[in-house]
């Protein structure tokens, strides 16, 4: 899985946002502000990837349970799914 073309990751001095262009664009019109944990993850997901290998990602670079981050990142991807930002 991974991110559909267009979206990008900008860093700003307020914190990360992810900007629409191109084919993302057409189902994202705007910009999405992101927590520190969201930016890492879906830079993680520009490029192909797994749920699990997102999750070893996540536990090798913070501190949590497994389980809450497996949950916590179910949630984002099913999100992503939902706004048609993910391919599978």
């Amino acid at each position: 899985m991974k991110l559909i073309p267009g979206l990008l990751i900008h860093d700003t001095p307020d914190g990360a946002i992810a900007v629409a262009t191109g084919e993302a664009a057409k189902v994202l019109n705007g910009m999405i502000r992101l927590s520190p944990v969201a930016a890492f993850l879906l830079r993680h997901l520009e490029t192909e990837t797994t749920e699990d290998a997102l999750v070893a990602t996540v536990l090798a670079h913070y501190t949590a349970e497994e389980a809450t981050v497996r949950q916590d990142i179910a949630r984002v991807l099913s999100d992503l799914r939902a706004a048609k930002l993910l391919i599978d």
